[in-house]
């Protein structure tokens, strides 16, 4: 079921396509979408669903026609009025029998919230393709947490880009959410494509009274077991300290700070260069010019170098995080959660 036409068919050779109509549609939405698809209409069906970033909004409308609910969300101005008439297109072309979807603005991050809350309460949530801008990941984090409650399910997808896997990195970090990493499903072709569920931790009330129980279970018939919370505490003094732990130990600064300024640094010895090779070239001394432009292009190269070393490190530590299972990482509240 798609309702989208003029589709390339997978196997997909490139991370977007572009329609007859001009909208551009992600490809790795579609694998997500027919992944979702496969549950079948009776899970979809009477479901209340929000998808961020919808983009052209396809994937949110082709769930709406198995019975759910959806709420449609893109940034406000043009993004939300170009979102609007494309799925107003798709109710023309392919119209509904169930279900329902509804446009809304929504810029993510607690001041685009106030400006435009949501105030349903939503079984699912969709993010498709919203990870490959770094600048965003801790108000999109945030927005996730204000619209999920304790059962809310959030399917994400994305191809690996640079920095992609620093919003797991930061979920890990700061205890957000329990993640699962979805295998098995069709790629389409596609190459180092990701597919994550987030769950919201447990209450920290409802997970103390679990602790309790084993403990009177402990007390009354000698069960053998360790609660959730000593594994961690055995795991977490287990574990080495990364790449970044280490030079935050050593030079008290975190990577995101080092990588500024290094950033700095280098950008200051590009700036040195060009002024070398302007005065050398207005005193007609182009063996120095050259000279200086050989230096330019090593600080160029450089600095690639260490902005990629540092793009692996957060990619690799991101991997292991998630392979030695996050979804085991004590259950604690999602930050910035706030009852309505």
């Amino acid at each position: 079921m798609m309702a989208l036409s003029g589709l390339k068919q997978p196997p997909f050779k490139h991370d977007l396509q572009e329609l007859p109509n001009g909208e551009l549609v992600w490809n790795g939405s579609l694998v997500l979408l027919k992944y979702l698809q496969e549950k079948g209409e009776n899970f979809w069906r009477g479901k209340k669903v929000l998808e961020v970033g919808s983009g052209a909004g396809h994937l949110g409308y082709d769930l709406s026609l198995m019975g759910c609910d959806v709420t449609c969300t893109e940034m406000p101005g043009k993004m939300i009025k170009a979102l609007e008439e494309s799925i107003t297109d798709l109710e023309t072309k392919v119209p509904r029998k169930h279900g329902s979807v509804t446009c809304k603005p929504l810029l993510w991050g607690e001041e685009g919230w106030k400006a435009d809350p949501l105030n349903d309460e939503y079984d699912i949530i969709i993010a498709a393709e919203v990870v490959f801008h770094e600048g965003t990941h801790r108000q999109l984090l945030w927005t996730l947490g204000k619209a999920s409650n304790q059962n809310t399910e959030i399917y994400s997808i994305f191809l690996n880009r640079p920095f992609s896997w620093n919003f797991f990195v930061i979920i890990d970090d700061d205890k957000l959410f329990r993640v699962e990493q979805i295998e098995g499903y069709d790629e389409m072709g596609l190459d180092d494509v990701h597919m994550h569920i987030l769950r919201p931790f447990k209450d920290e009330k409802a997970e103390e009274q679990v602790v309790e129980k084993v403990e009177t279970a402990k007390e009354e018939g000698g069960l053998e077991v360790e609660t959730a919370t000593e594994k961690n505490g055995e795991k977490k003094e287990e574990e080495e300290l990364s790449l970044f732990e280490l030079i935050d130990q050593l030079l008290g600064i975190n990577a995101e700070k080092l990588q500024k300024w290094v950033n700095a640094s280098l950008g200051c010895l590009l700036f040195i260069s060009l002024i070398f090779i302007k005065m050398a070239i207005g005193m007609d001394d182009y063996m120095m010019a050259a000279l200086h432009g050989g230096f330019f292009t090593l600080v160029l190269c450089l600095g690639a170098s260490v902005n990629w070393v540092i793009m692996e490190a957060h990619r690799l530590e991101a991997e292991k995080r998630l392979k030695d299972g996050i979804e085991d990482t004590k259950d604690v509240p999602i930050e910035n959660k706030k009852t309505q």
